[in-house]
């Protein structure tokens, strides 16, 4: 792990059985040695090991002939070396197999040192210009100071080469990422792209290899807003967040700073208006950071793409907050509680996930469908509160809010507004085409509305109106089978019943 970073701080220095372990923790270098001759294989195993590279060993794959040679090529992709023989099961196998490795497999990463025991064969002058090799040497020319250099140099030229592709790659993913991050329709979708293409940048790990925590810091309390792997279940962090844990989240809080110990980090992005969110990760093995300059660009485009995040659900909050208070307002002139628009927004929103929507359009549905019944603004409150049954003509009158509530909101571009006008003039729409105002039928009915027809009808029987009594659940649920593809869905009426319970929850918690 490279402790030369400008936006980490590490952990203390280590003691020397610390250090120790962080060797045998981390993964070691392969080395194919690929050889007809037992005796080489065996005196080049004796000077290699106790070779350290970078704080990590040695693991050294053996091959006898060609067929092995590809084989464990193919199973160890991450080979850095081989040395390789010219000469085994035909005078130029090493030479063809050469060639395999850089145009067969594409592999032009890995670092080759051919070895001969006949260097008269093939001048070396031409082995260095035709094939993409590190080194030509005769067997007798690696001794133990020859071999352990030569392997030494291709391994920093292997990490090197290595660490130029992870940073393009890095570099690609920071250019798609960012695609991701501003385009993302909920604070949660960006927190989950951020997470998906940071974990490669300082860890060469993906995201499913880790265990992910986003907090907000709130005067110095910690509240989380999403979580993975071990912490999917973010509202339970303090039974799986350790003391070490704890430790480098407290310390990225208190230092304002980036904080690595071990296989442990956590990220502060600090925002214009002052408030500090953490990303907090933790893996098996211990954290090797990749490019500086690459971090610093992508934690940029983080605290961008969350500024803009942050300001838009502020808005989104604040057109909730006015579509509530509206919906209030209507409901007070139609004696009715404040609460049925909440309890609508909040079925709504469950029977669209149980439907198979996504979380945004979930999200959607449950602050556009408590304006379902905002064109009863304009019905004259006479007819609203009236306690018997409403003449034909009063009936034509209340049938109107449907078109004056979709007059009312149909004028704005954003999404929420337009989804609400749908679900005002639509919710009154039945399956099998006896509803108003359109006589639409089946699907040509919006999906948000016949999901805002279900829950609504639901509230209304659930609850005492002006003009009827709350109806016993049995009988509710008789009803809905009745109209089962006549004023309702069939699959969402289904998918109702199946739940009914977690429905009669929501209604008894907005009373």
């Amino acid at each position: 792990m490279s402790e030369n970073s400008e936006y980490f701080t590490f952990a203390p220095e280590e003691t020397p059985q610390e250090k120790q372990d962080t060797v045998n923790i981390l993964k070691p270098w392969k080395i194919l040695i690929a050889d007809d001759e037992k005796d080489v294989h065996t005196l080049s195993k004796i000077v290699l090991s106790s070779l350290e590279f970078e704080n990590r060993g040695l693991e050294i794959l053996e091959a006898y002939n060609g067929v092995e040679t590809k084989r464990l090529l193919l199973d160890n992709p991450d080979c850095a070396l081989v040395i390789l023989d010219v000469v085994m099961d035909t005078d130029d196998e090493g030479l063809s197999l050469v060639k395999w490795i850089r145009g067969v497999i594409r592999n032009e990463t890995i670092r080759i040192i051919l070895r001969t025991g006949q260097p008269g064969d093939v001048p070396e002058k031409e082995l260095i210009i035709n094939y993409d090799i590190d080194g030509y040497r005769e067997k007798t020319e690696l001794t133990d100071q020859k071999l352990f250099t030569s392997v030494y140099t291709a391994l920093r030229s292997y990490k090197d080469l290595k660490t130029l592709k992870d940073n393009k790659k890095a570099l690609e993913g920071i250019i798609h990422s960012s695609t991701r991050i501003f385009s993302a329709g909920s604070l949660s979708e960006f927190i989950y792209y951020s997470m998906y293409y940071l974990v490669p940048i300082i860890s060469k790990k993906t995201l499913k290899d880790a265990d992910g925590l986003f907090l907000e810091v709130k005067s110095d309390e910690y509240y989380a807003l999403w979580g993975s792997g071990l912490f999917t279940q973010y509202n339970l962090m303090s039974e799986f967040l350790t003391n070490d844990d704890w430790n480098v989240i407290d310390s990225c809080r208190v230092e304002r700073n980036n904080i690595i110990n071990g296989s442990r980090c956590a990220i502060s992005i600090k925002v214009s208006d002052g408030r500090l969110y953490i990303f907090f990760l933790s893996l098996d093995d211990p954290f090797i950071l990749g490019d500086d300059y690459l971090l610093e660009i992508y934690l940029r485009n983080i605290e961008v793409g969350l500024e803009k995040m942050l300001l838009t659900k502020e808005i989104e909050d604040t057109q909730k907050e006015i579509i509530y208070t509206l919906g209030d307002v209507v409901e007070s002139r139609s004696l009715e509680t404040g609460s049925h628009v909440r309890r609508v927004g909040e079925m709504s929103y469950k029977l669209a996930l149980l439907a198979g929507f996504s979380e945004r359009e979930g999200e959607l549905i449950k602050t556009a469908s408590p304006m379902h019944d905002i064109g009863k603004i304009g019905i004259p409150e006479i007819i609203l509160h009236k306690g018997d049954a409403l003449t034909l003509e009063e009936r034509a009158i209340v049938e109107t809010h449907t078109t004056k509530g979709y007059e009312l909101l149909k004028g704005s571009n954003r999404e929420i507004i337009k989804s609400a006008a749908i679900i005002a003039l639509q919710h009154h729409e039945h399956w099998d085409g006896s509803g108003y105002p359109m006589g639409l039928e089946g699907e040509h009915i919006h999906n948000f509305a016949r999901i805002t027809t279900v829950v609504d009808v639901f509230d209304a029987l659930f609850h005492d109106r002006v003009y009827k009594k709350a109806w016993s659940v049995e009988k509710i649920i008789d009803f809905f089978k009745k109209e089962k593809g006549k004023m309702f869905d069939p699959k969402l009426t289904d998918l109702f019943l199946e739940n009914v319970e977690e429905f009669i929850l929501i209604c008894n918690e907005f009373i």
